[in-house]
This record gives structure tokens, sequence and C-alpha cells, in this order.
């Protein structure tokens, strides 16, 4: 007979509800991660430390650095380690992978993804199941094997989602959190499109936008080629849904799990999703 699971802390709960909004509104996503580690230092909880970074190391995998990333989900993947968790120290695992191959370091990555496959395929659930097979895939396709790359996409195709609800579906995202805007940047909004101009300096450090139109650093031609994409809407309908993502055979057919010996380094750095 199966051991009941402990009971979630306060901090592991407010941590998980982060990781549910991490692609639904980052900075929600980055006060509960704050707040779940707070609590869970106050009350020396392993637990929801462990899970406060590695949502924290998810977060900046989109709004720091990869070796910022990194050095969170570390952390998170020796704590699970610690307490016996490897559903969390899996995926702690793919996420540093994740930031390995963000850093360019596309072998040692697959070195440490392959091994946890089967393991995570068999336990972890359906989005955290899309997060490791993600991983693989955008791994293979840096290295330029599409071969691979198609497979392991093919098999994460119902477990794949952006918004946690729906396959591929997309979600808004803060921009004023995205760190990597430069200047110039064109962007598709709700409203339209826009360039990002700068942070406004202030207590806020608000970021601002200009619409393409009217931003004098672009020419005629490209305002003009800009002007005419389309935007389509995200209706309020298609984030608050509620439907839950499908069910995935946790024995999908993926390649054999050996690393490649070789790595390609041609520019072939098409990221999965």
């Amino acid at each position: 007979m199966q051991a009941p699971r402990p009971a979630s802390s306060p901090a592991q709960r407010l941590a998980q509800r982060a990781w549910r909004l991490l692609h639904i509104d980052a900075g929600q996503a980055y006060r509960l991660i704050e707040r779940a580690a707070r609590q869970a230092q106050a009350q020396q909880d392993d637990a929801g430390l462990a899970w406060a970074e590695l949502v924290r190391g998810f977060h900046q995998l989109y709004f720091a650095t990869p070796e910022q990333a990194g050095q969170q989900l570390a952390s998170a993947r020796a704590r699970f380690a610690a307490l016996g968790q490897r559903n969390g120290a899996i995926l702690a695992g793919a996420g540093h992978a994740r930031a390995l191959w963000r850093q360019g370091r596309v072998q040692q990555a697959l070195e440490e993804l392959l091994p946890l496959r089967d393991e995570g395929l068999a336990n972890l659930r359906n989005e955290q199941r899309g997060v490791l097979l993600n991983a693989i895939a955008g791994c293979y396709s840096a290295q330029g094997n599409s071969e691979n790359a198609f497979a392991y996409r093919k098999a994460l195709r119902a477990d794949c989602t952006c918004n946690g609800r729906d396959p591929a579906g997309l979600a808004p995202v803060d921009l004023t959190l995205d760190s990597s805007l430069r200047s110039g940047d064109v962007i598709a909004t709700t409203s339209g499109l826009v360039a990002y101009t700068g942070v406004k300096l202030g207590a806020s450090q608000t970021a601002e936008f200009t619409p393409v139109a009217s931003y004098p650093g672009l020419t005629a031609d490209v305002r003009a080629r800009l002007g005419e994409m389309k935007v389509a809407p995200v209706s309020a309908e298609m984030v608050a849904a509620n439907a839950p993502l499908p069910e995935t055979a946790r024995d999908a057919v993926l390649p054999a799990t050996s690393v490649p010996k070789t790595v390609s380094t041609r520019d072939k750095r098409a990221e999965v999703n």
C-alpha cells in the first residue's frame, strides 16, 4: 500500500500557484515566488523553498540570464534530491539543462536530460512532461538534428502548453519584465505593433513603447510593411478558459536515449517553444 503524500505547506502552495501562472501572468507569478520564498525561509520549510527556487529558475529563463536561472535550478534540484522528491528533482534538472542549452552548452544539456526521460515520462504530470520533452527537442534542434527534434516535438504536442490549459496555447506576457528587450525591438501587442524605446527612469522603471507608425528608427518602407501586418486579439475568454490538458500516452515512441557523440556548430539554433 502506497504511503500518503505529505500535505503541501503554505509556501509550497504559493510556489505551485506561481508555476501555473508563469505563462499567464508573469508579474503575479514573480510576486508569488518571492512570497513563497520568504515564507519558506521563515518557517525553515525546505520543500517550500525548493519549489520557490524551481519556479524562480524557470521565471529567470525568460526574464533574466541563463546563468542566473541555472544557479537557481541547480539549487532547487539539490533540495529536491535531499528531500527524496524525484519529480521535483527531474523538473529542476530539465530546467537546468535548458539553461545550459541557452548558454550554448547543448551537448552537456543532453547528457543531463536523456537519463531523465523515461522516469519523467512515467511520473511527471502532463505539462511537466512537456517541459522535459520540450527541452530535449530544443537541444536536438540547436544541434541541427531535425529528425530527433521533430520526434520529440511530435511526442509533446498534447503536453506542450504556453497557457497551462491547451496544447501550444498562447498566453499574454508582461513585456515590462522582459530584460532582453533592446531599443528598436518590434513587438506584437493586442493593440498592434509597437517598438521598444527604452525604460522610463523613476521609481517604477517602466518600459516605454511607440507605435511602429511613428517610431523614427524605421525606414518608411519597413514601417509600411509592418503596418500591413495584423495581430489577432487575445480575448478574455481565451485567457480564462479552463479546458484541461488532453491526456498523453506515457509510452510515446521516442528516439533512443543515447547522447550523440558529435555536436554540430552550424547556425541551426531554431528554438522549440
